[in-house]
């Protein structure tokens, strides 16, 4: 009794074929003559084959943000704001190294969000920072924004947003009010956001455009909602200033009020007291850094665990909307 399979197409086949007829007509496949038309159909063929095979293939997005077309963010939202070198992205590692050992907590890319090169080589460099966490990372450049999964006991816990500084401002043009498409459509979207503001000493060279940068904040904090959204203040580099220490502690209440009677970010301070939003406030160091000869980074010695679990609580805080400063401070 012939034993019948089915082929790759789901087609009958016999096992017990005939090879003689096989034979037959791969040599008369050999025997027939190939013409210059024949290679050029068949190089075409094989171009469409390896298109066909490659639906996913990553495409190189262009360099405009408002062109970028983003996925939709879905769960709880943790956003790092502020401009260039403040201290994001160091933050954002220094973080997860912690709550990684301390927590078990995985953290993966959001693969959803976008699939360009640009994002999948920021991801690898952010991940080969980890590795490599006793160097400072490169700075993120141009449209170097990531998402990032955190997952606790095998269940999404929350996404990390961390965007270049230009998103949110932009020195050279202070009165460019703008946020980029992306950036709006997740200010947009009714889903749980947590914006972590960064500050630190001197971090815009005038006046001018520390009131310029208040004013963009303010736009942002009028875009939120009470029942969705919460803030955390984090005046970062607090080690700077030993003089508001109580032993190894940084002193919340003379942090707070260095920023607070800072007439230049007075703007944005009334848009947070009308929007009645949760908020907190944390004197944050990430540690210190110590140059190498011949080498662009430098030796990062981390901050006491302090401080990542400081951030940490707060962020799990506004989670569960309690323990809210009210205003006023």
């Amino acid at each position: 009794m012939e034993n019948n399979k089915k082929d790759m197409w789901g087609n009958n086949k016999s096992e017990n074929f005939d090879e003689s007829s096989q034979e037959e007509r791969t040599t008369r496949n050999e025997e027939t003559p190939t013409t210059e038309s024949d290679k050029s159909s068949q190089e075409e063929r094989t171009t469409r084959n390896e298109e066909m095979l490659n639906p996913n293939e990553v495409i190189e997005e262009t360099l405009n943000p408002n062109e970028v077309i983003t996925g939709r963010l879905r769960g709880r939202v943790v956003i790092f704001v502020g401009p260039r070198e403040v201290g994001k992205t160091v933050t954002l590692m220094r973080l997860i190294k912690y709550i990684k050992e301390k927590h078990r907590i995985r953290v993966e890319l959001n693969k959803d969000f976008r699939n360009g090169n640009q994002y999948c080589n920021a991801f690898e460099e952010f991940k080969n920072g980890l590795v490599h966490c006793d160097f400072s990372p490169e700075r993120t450049g141009e449209m170097n924004f990531l998402v990032l999964d955190a997952f606790k006991d095998n269940r999404l816990h929350c996404r990390f947003l961390e965007a270049p500084g230009e998103a949110y401002f932009v020195p050279g043009q202070p009165h460019d009010e703008h946020f980029s498409a992306y950036l709006l459509d997740i200010l947009n979207q009714d889903i749980h956001k947590v914006f972590v503001f960064f500050f630190t000493d001197a971090m815009f060279r005038n006046d001018t455009d520390a009131e310029a940068y208040s004013t963009s904040l303010s736009h942002m904090v009028e875009r939120m909602e009470r029942k969705n959204d919460d803030v955390i203040i984090l005046y970062n580099k607090c080690d700077t200033r030993r003089q508001f220490y109580n032993g190894n502690k940084p002193k919340v209440r003379e942090f707070k009020g260095l920023l607070h009677d800072n007439k230049n970010y007075t703007k944005f301070f009334n848009s947070l007291k009308d929007s009645q939003i949760r908020l907190k406030f944390i004197p944050y160091s990430n540690g210190e850094f110590r140059g190498i000869p011949n080498r662009d980074q430098q030796r990062w010695v981390h901050s006491e665990d302090f401080y990542p679990q400081t951030l940490w609580r707060s962020i799990e805080s506004c989670f569960k909307s309690w323990s809210w400063w009210p205003w006023p401070w």
